[in-house]
């Protein structure tokens, strides 16, 4: 007789608001609703994601054995970030009156007074408010019935996103974000086919991701998105003024041990870091300096906390296997400086490690508790790669490309070798957009929804700056590198790839000008996608080609979308950023669409 399999549905609902689904313990697609919706960082139930999920893997709400949120405590998304379904409208009146409730009693009583008991209750009260609004809005929406729902927690749904890509039977899981749930971050083993053991928390008054993102937004930049930039911009400061700034910002955050001896991270002040605070503290510097500050401080203090905690283990002469999870591990060059201790023998940042990835830890959770209650053994799939979206077949590719011949006289061609023709083009010194299977999940672009060209031109990044994507002039781009060639240009520790594009390297001096424009202009170091050929292999394939007519084995890649935009997902989505910028050239699977050649 056929076991009927175990189906679950994880959900995250806030910011990137996103869906994952999982089956008999393999994830068989992920989506964010900001590709579905066009709207960057898209709050809310994401239903259309929660549609392309269950369609991508073939099956309906009714296979769905779970459904499980990834949260459990109030999120309240403003009013610009609330989708249009009167269902979720109805949901998000319930959600924020429940949120509202506990933030009002929680500013009456702060955790940090004695009179502890309302906070807690206000929690409690809070929690049960949204989960029973939560159960029925997604039940009315969905058709799905909401007994089947479940809420898991915040940090340990980040965490148990490693399951996903975890290699090693255990590792040391160190997460970190704004908040969620109480929590700032957590410290917690994960160990194949179980639920994280939690042995350490982070409160969410000492939120290093709150410090971070009150900088982005005191510097005129998007909070919770543009983070990136401030990283982007830090190299750029001078030592003294950085460091001063840094000082400035640690008499806010730092790292000490409890009265048990426990690492932890604590702040002066006994409630959350308001975003709006932290500019005070670092208004009386320069640009480059606040980003340069700001940076320090979180490079130094996850080094200081994460070490601390392997001295406190006792693993710091054997090493251990490390885990990372949560937004503030989005920050590249932190993660580098984890890579490069000698007691980390290896280091998995989740892909995408931000509150999307929830999505994907909550449904794993939910396989877990969904073997428990029929009594099968829990085993995991690792993914061999993260091309987890939607596919597009050959007559919604020929649509758009009868469209981009028929409506706007653009060329069309079918190469007898598309990845070939590419790399050929690439050689020339054209930049090239490649539109190819199924998208990748997270925000990372790896080579399915990409941006290519010459990694040794310096003009490359000139004309994908000014043409095309309207970035910031400091902002560095990134490399696809073969993995048979990383130690050509990488500075690799030992053991440690880099298939998600969640690592920086610093290259190597002698090999650095051949990937110069996939790299950050003033340190040189490298945030890279180091590509197996199974992961991908007709992307390897074109890379080879390039390999063989420059000697260079990398491309530079970026993200296929327009500044401001979300990646995009469908064909329609690419011709559009094709016919909205000064982009030349587009592949299409194995359609080559080119603009004409102004005479």
């Amino acid at each position: 007789m056929t076991t009927k399999p175990i189906v679950t549905l994880g959900i995250h609902e806030g910011l990137m608001a996103a869906a994952a689904l999982v089956v008999d313990g393999e994830l068989r697609a992920a989506c964010a609703e900001e590709r579905l919706t066009r709207k960057k960082n898209q709050a809310g139930i994401p239903l259309r994601a929660i549609e392309t999920v269950l369609a991508t893997a073939g099956l309906s709400i009714d296979d769905v054995t779970m459904i499980a949120p990834s949260t459990q405590d109030a999120i309240i998304p403003t009013i610009d970030d609330m989708p249009t379904s009167q269902t979720t409208w109805r949901f998000y009146d319930a959600y924020g009156l429940g949120g509202r409730l506990l933030a009002s009693i929680e500013r009456r009583w702060p955790a940090s007074r004695a009179l502890t008991v309302p906070s807690d209750f206000a929690r409690r009260l809070g929690r049960r408010l949204l989960q029973r609004t939560r159960a029925a809005a997604i039940s009315a929406a969905t058709g799905a019935d909401a007994q089947r729902m479940v809420s898991y927690d915040h940090h340990t749904s980040h965490v148990m996103a490693l399951a996903a890509v975890a290699g090693s039977e255990q590792q040391l899981v160190f997460t970190l974000d704004g908040e969620g749930d109480g929590l700032s971050g957590s410290v917690s083993w994960f160990r194949a086919g179980q639920r994280p053991e939690l042995i350490g928390s982070v409160s969410r008054n000492a939120s290093l991701g709150h410090i971070y993102a009150g900088v982005t937004g005191h510097l005129r930049m998007r909070s919770h998105q543009d983070e990136f930039k401030v990283m982007g911009m830090a190299p750029y400061a001078h030592d003294s003024a950085r460091d001063a700034c840094r000082d400035r910002l640690r008499s806010l955050l730092w790292v000490e041990r409890d009265s048990a001896g426990t690492p932890d991270i604590k702040s002066s002040r006994g409630t959350r870091l308001a975003p709006r605070f932290i500019g005070d503290y670092v208004r009386d510097f320069r640009f480059d300096t606040q980003c340069g500050g700001v940076q320090a401080l979180c490079e130094e203090t996850i080094l200081e906390w994460t070490s601390a905690w392997v001295r406190h283990l006792g693993l710091d002469h054997d090493g251990v296997d490390v885990g990372l999870g949560g937004g503030v591990f989005m920050n590249v060059k932190a993660n580098m400086r984890i890579a490069q201790q000698a007691w980390a023998n290896s280091v998995t940042p989740v892909p995408s490690c931000g509150d999307e990835s929830c999505a994907v830890g909550a449904a794993f959770l939910a396989y877990l508790d969904a073997c428990a209650a029929t009594g099968r053994d829990a085993q995991f799939q690792r993914a061999n790669d993260l091309y987890l979206g939607p596919a597009w077949s050959d007559a919604d590719i020929r649509q758009t490309v009868d469209r981009a011949s028929a409506a706007h006289g653009l060329h069309v061609e079918r190469p007898a070798d598309i990845s070939d023709r590419t790399a050929a083009l690439l050689a020339d010194g054209h930049v090239v957009a490649r539109f190819c299977g199924r998208m990748e999940w997270g925000a990372r672009a790896l080579g399915n929804r990409s941006i290519l060209a010459d990694p040794s031109r310096h003009d490359s990044v000139r004309e994908i700056n000014k043409r095309i994507k309207s970035r910031d002039f400091w902002m560095p781009f990134a490399a696809t590198i073969l993995a048979e060639a990383a130690s050509t240009y990488l500075q690799t520790p030992p053991a440690q790839s880099s298939p998600h594009m969640m690592l920086a390297f610093d290259t190597v001096p002698e090999r650095w000008h051949e990937i110069a424009a996939g790299t950050h202009p003033y340190d040189r170091t490298c945030r890279a996608q180091i590509l197996e050929r199974r992961a991908n292999p007709e992307y390897y394939r074109l890379i080879e080609r390039f390999r063989d007519r420059t000697g260079i084995a990398a491309v530079l890649n970026t993200s296929l979308n327009l500044h401001g935009e979300p990646m995009v997902n469908s064909p329609d989505d690419a011709l559009g950023t094709l016919l909205d910028s000064d982009l030349a050239f587009l592949t299409l699977e194995d359609f080559l669409i080119s603009k004409p050649t102004p005479a």
